[in-house]
């Protein structure tokens, strides 16, 4: 599995497209369940630390089709836990013992820390932090510039 580690000598986009695809490699790789989001979500909070220590930067010009694209993600995920609460009810699968057995194994499977309901959860944090580790890498980005800026605006070399 790739690994996002922040590199001072590549560029802002390679450090961001190498993170966000060891994040979605992480999640997605095998099968999507919480063991894999939350390594995930480890890879998340390394781009969101390196972000915030200034260890990558990236333009806003290429940062927004990554935020557009977590946008997008995000919306079609959060449709998806809204009909997933439905995997939560019991189903009817008759009055039989049985039957209500495997309806409450089915239920289960659907509610609780291992379910799919909670791994999407869990993946729509991993994706909020992708999207604040973006925001603080371009404004790392235009921090940077301007501190370029005002240095040869002054005249230091």
């Amino acid at each position: 599995m790739a690994v996002f580690e922040a590199d001072p000598g590549q560029s802002g986009a390679m450090a961001v497209g190498a993170g966000v695809g060891a994040t979605a490699a992480a999640s997605l790789g095998s099968s999507f369940n919480t063991a894999n989001v939350k390594a995930a979500a480890t890879q998340a909070d390394k781009m969101l630390t390196a972000a915030k220590a200034g260890r990558f930067r990236i333009t806003e010009r290429g940062v927004k089709p990554l935020t557009e694209a977590i946008d997008e993600v995000t919306h079609e995920l959060r449709k998806r836990i809204f009909h997933s609460h439905r995997l939560a009810q019991l189903p009817r699968l008759g009055g039989h013992q049985y039957g209500q057995q495997v309806a409450q194994h089915d239920q289960r499977s659907a509610e609780g820390e291992r379910s799919a309901i909670e791994a999407l959860n869990q993946y729509q944090q991993v994706l909020e932090k992708l999207r604040e580790a973006l925001e603080q890498a371009s404004k790392g980005y235009n921090e940077t510039e301007e501190a370029h800026v005002d240095a040869v605006g002054k005249g230091a070399p």
